[in-house]
């Protein structure tokens, strides 16, 4: 496979033309941002966080859908965050349309979260941080497997607020669509 050239501006379209078959590719103001696929850990917390999301969801009667690493697009950006939690009519209506569309549109998502991966941290803690705000998302998470901390934003006059920072085996009910109870340490650990 040979590379995409970096110094340009992409849109989506671009980058649905390439082929990075084990990357996960995102774009931001018109720049090309590839990594590996998620290590084995990230996709284990990501699993068990979407499972306790969905769980919750179903214990408060929220009509939502809960997804893992889907294109969320908005004009010529798109992220793949870890986890969303969007509309369930969205949902519904994306289904019955028999398209089988790949974006997310931002106004459908309820909740976004972003697992920290190495090397990582500035992109989802203060790009997608200030991306998601303007994208008018109302609830954000930042989870930090490595270090075993969840911090919780809600979104307040057009930014984010950090609501909840929680840590290791301590227990914390962070902003969300629903209630909610995380434990990082139980999202990572090996069983």
């Amino acid at each position: 496979m040979s590379l995409p050239a970096f110094d340009r501006v992409w849109t989506p379209e671009d980058v649905l033309e390439i082929h990075a078959d084990g990357w996960r590719v995102e774009l931001l103001d018109g720049a090309l941002m590839m990594s590996p696929a998620p290590s084995r850990r990230h996709q284990m917390v990501s699993r068990r966080l979407a499972m306790l999301l969905e769980a919750a969801a179903l214990d408060a009667r929220v009509d939502c859908v809960v997804y893992e690493n889907i294109n969320v697009r908005h004009d010529n950006d798109f992220t793949q965050p870890d986890v969303v939690v969007i509309d369930g009519a969205a949902a519904r209506a994306g289904e019955e349309s028999g398209e089988d569309d790949i974006w997310l549109d931002p106004e459908h998502v309820l909740l976004a979260v972003e697992i920290v991966s190495p090397g990582q941290a500035g992109r989802d803690g203060v790009d997608k941080l200030k991306k998601y705000a303007s994208w008018g998302i109302e609830f954000y998470w930042v989870l930090e497997p490595n270090d075993s901390v969840l911090e919780g934003f809600e979104l307040r006059n057009g930014t984010y607020a950090s609501v909840t920072r929680v840590e290791g085996a301590h227990a914390a009910t962070p902003p969300a669509p629903f209630p909610v109870t995380v434990r990082p340490d139980e999202l990572r650990r090996l069983r």
